[in-house]
């Protein structure tokens, strides 16, 4: 019986089906190898990495007269929110832009990250350079000085905004110089 099998992957999980077939009977039985030291005979299985990475999974399919085939397809996971790509303003899972610079009163450009459901441990941070900048975090729109869902507000550059259970959404972030700053880097991160 030949073994196929098509997949497809979001962040760290990965969606198998089993696309074998038999010409002159039925499969019996399957047994999925994942690359990772997991196993499972269902028939059309989903399987979470622990890491990211490209790993080698493979399909054993034994028919209803014991014959057996074997097919085996590389997959590889990501960490991040799918298939992100940091441009521009554009931030990502991970994202670091640094030499950022404004004079005071003035703003950086407004930077955005789109955030995904069930995602955990968000978090925003500026810090190094020079001068005092303080960081606005708003879910749904740029923020304002009298509009934000996190301002620290602290002297120096040193600053985070953590949101342990965030809201799916697209968050703005941007940075206004209380005094003129420049060397600050912006970087952002979270649990998908």
């Amino acid at each position: 019986p030949p073994a196929n099998f098509s997949l497809t992957t979001s962040t760290l999980t990965a969606n198998f089906t089993d696309s074998s077939s038999d010409s002159d009977g039925s499969i019996a039985s399957r047994s999925w190898n994942f690359g990772d030291g997991s196993t499972s005979t269902a028939t059309n299985p989903s399987h979470t990495y622990a890491s990211a990475g490209t790993y080698t999974v493979s399909l054993t399919v034994t028919d209803d007269d014991g014959a057996t085939n074997s097919t085996s397809k590389s997959v590889t996971v990501s960490s991040g929110g799918g298939s992100c790509t940091p441009s521009g303003t554009t931030l990502c899972n991970g994202s670091q832009v640094s030499g950022l610079s404004a004079a005071k009163g003035k703003w950086t450009s407004t930077y955005k990250l789109v955030v995904p459901a069930g995602a955990s441990n968000l978090k925003f941070s500026i810090a190094g350079g020079t001068g005092d900048a303080d960081m606005y975090v708003r879910l749904g729109s740029a923020p304002t000085t009298t509009s934000y869902n996190c301002r620290p507000y602290l002297s120096g550059n040193n600053e985070t905004c953590t949101f342990a259970a965030p809201t799916a959404g697209t968050y703005y972030v941007r940075v206004r110089a209380y005094s003129a700053f420049s060397g600050v880097t912006l970087s952002t991160s979270f649990t998908p």
